[in-house]
Protein backbone atom coordinates (compact mmCIF):
# COMPACT_ATOMS: atom_id res chain seq x y z
CA UNK A 1 0.00 0.00 0.00
CA UNK A 2 1.42 3.17 -0.87
CA UNK A 3 2.10 5.80 1.81
CA UNK A 4 -0.19 9.00 1.96
CA UNK A 5 2.78 11.17 0.07
CA UNK A 6 2.92 8.60 -2.77
CA UNK A 7 -0.92 8.79 -3.09
CA UNK A 8 -0.78 12.30 -3.31
CA UNK A 9 2.21 12.32 -5.83
CA UNK A 10 0.26 9.58 -7.84
CA UNK A 11 -3.13 11.49 -7.51
CA UNK A 12 -1.60 14.69 -8.67
CA UNK A 13 0.29 13.16 -11.91
CA UNK A 14 -3.02 11.20 -12.74
CA UNK A 15 -4.62 14.43 -12.80
CA UNK A 16 -2.35 16.45 -14.55
CA UNK A 17 -2.27 13.31 -16.95
CA UNK A 18 -6.60 14.19 -17.28
CA UNK A 19 -6.14 17.91 -17.84
CA UNK A 20 -3.77 17.56 -20.42
CA UNK A 21 -6.14 15.00 -22.00
CA UNK A 22 -8.96 17.40 -21.23
CA UNK A 23 -6.93 20.38 -23.15
CA UNK A 24 -6.51 18.02 -26.19
CA UNK A 25 -9.77 17.10 -26.82
CA UNK A 26 -10.92 20.40 -26.14
CA UNK A 27 -8.35 21.98 -28.65
CA UNK A 28 -9.25 19.68 -31.14
CA UNK A 29 -12.43 21.77 -31.59
CA UNK A 30 -15.71 20.38 -33.43
CA UNK A 31 -17.22 17.46 -31.69
CA UNK A 32 -14.41 17.04 -29.53
CA UNK A 33 -14.92 20.14 -28.06
CA UNK A 34 -17.81 19.55 -25.64
CA UNK A 35 -16.32 16.27 -24.18
CA UNK A 36 -12.75 18.19 -23.61
CA UNK A 37 -14.92 20.49 -21.30
CA UNK A 38 -17.13 17.99 -19.89
CA UNK A 39 -14.27 15.95 -18.52
CA UNK A 40 -12.41 19.22 -17.28
CA UNK A 41 -15.87 20.06 -15.29
CA UNK A 42 -16.08 16.59 -13.94
CA UNK A 43 -12.74 16.75 -12.62
CA UNK A 44 -11.83 20.10 -12.06
CA UNK A 45 -12.37 19.95 -7.98
CA UNK A 46 -9.81 16.82 -8.36
CA UNK A 47 -7.52 19.18 -10.65
CA UNK A 48 -7.47 21.92 -8.08
CA UNK A 49 -6.65 19.47 -5.22
CA UNK A 50 -3.67 18.11 -7.45
CA UNK A 51 -2.36 22.12 -8.02
CA UNK A 52 -2.84 22.68 -4.07
CA UNK A 53 -1.05 19.43 -3.22
CA UNK A 54 1.62 20.71 -5.77
CA UNK A 55 2.13 23.82 -4.66
CA UNK A 56 2.29 23.03 -1.14
CA UNK A 57 4.59 19.89 -1.91
CA UNK A 58 6.98 22.14 -4.27
CA UNK A 59 9.44 23.56 -1.59
CA UNK A 60 10.60 20.36 -0.35
CA UNK A 61 9.12 17.84 -3.39
CA UNK A 62 10.95 18.45 -7.07
CA UNK A 63 8.07 16.09 -8.83
CA UNK A 64 5.59 18.23 -6.76
CA UNK A 65 7.05 21.76 -8.41
CA UNK A 66 6.98 19.95 -11.77
CA UNK A 67 3.03 19.49 -11.30
CA UNK A 68 3.04 22.74 -9.87
CA UNK A 69 4.84 24.70 -12.90
CA UNK A 70 3.23 22.36 -15.22
CA UNK A 71 -0.67 22.23 -14.53
CA UNK A 72 -1.38 26.00 -14.92
CA UNK A 73 -0.52 25.67 -18.29
CA UNK A 74 -2.04 22.41 -18.86
CA UNK A 75 -5.72 23.86 -18.04
CA UNK A 76 -4.83 27.42 -19.27
CA UNK A 77 -8.24 27.55 -21.39
CA UNK A 78 -10.46 25.63 -18.77
CA UNK A 79 -8.75 28.03 -16.10
CA UNK A 80 -9.56 31.54 -18.45
CA UNK A 81 -13.66 30.44 -18.51
CA UNK A 82 -13.67 28.64 -14.71
CA UNK A 83 -11.67 30.40 -12.40
CA UNK A 84 -11.89 33.97 -11.21
CA UNK A 85 -8.95 36.11 -11.80
CA UNK A 86 -7.60 36.14 -7.99
CA UNK A 87 -7.47 32.42 -8.65
CA UNK A 88 -5.28 32.36 -11.98
CA UNK A 89 -2.79 34.84 -10.13
CA UNK A 90 -2.29 32.79 -6.84
CA UNK A 91 -2.07 29.51 -9.42
CA UNK A 92 0.12 31.46 -11.62
CA UNK A 93 2.29 32.84 -8.53
CA UNK A 94 3.04 29.45 -7.60
CA UNK A 95 3.92 28.12 -11.02
CA UNK A 96 5.94 31.34 -11.55
CA UNK A 97 8.32 30.10 -8.53
CA UNK A 98 8.29 26.39 -9.30
CA UNK A 99 9.51 27.64 -13.01
CA UNK A 100 12.25 29.69 -11.42
CA UNK A 101 13.23 27.00 -9.02
CA UNK A 102 13.36 24.74 -11.41
CA UNK A 103 15.33 26.98 -14.07
CA UNK A 104 12.68 26.85 -16.51
CA UNK A 105 12.59 29.47 -18.82
CA UNK A 106 9.99 29.06 -21.02
CA UNK A 107 7.78 28.14 -18.02
CA UNK A 108 8.74 31.06 -16.35
CA UNK A 109 7.79 33.12 -19.85
CA UNK A 110 4.21 31.53 -19.91
CA UNK A 111 3.47 32.11 -16.16
CA UNK A 112 4.81 35.64 -16.63
CA UNK A 113 2.44 36.63 -19.54
CA UNK A 114 -0.22 34.60 -17.80
CA UNK A 115 -0.13 36.74 -14.63
CA UNK A 116 -0.38 39.69 -16.92
CA UNK A 117 -3.64 38.82 -18.29
CA UNK A 118 -5.10 37.80 -15.20
CA UNK A 119 -4.23 41.12 -13.54
CA UNK A 120 -5.59 42.82 -16.27
CA UNK A 121 -8.96 40.81 -15.47
CA UNK A 122 -8.75 41.16 -11.76
CA UNK A 123 -8.84 45.05 -12.25
CA UNK A 124 -11.65 45.54 -14.27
Amino acid sequence: MPSKDEAYRRHALHYLTVTRNANSLYSEGGTSFAPGLTLFDLEWANIQAAQEWAQAESGADELAANICNQLPDAATQFVLLRQHPRDQIQWRTAALQCARDLNDRAGEAAHLGNLGLAAVKHTR
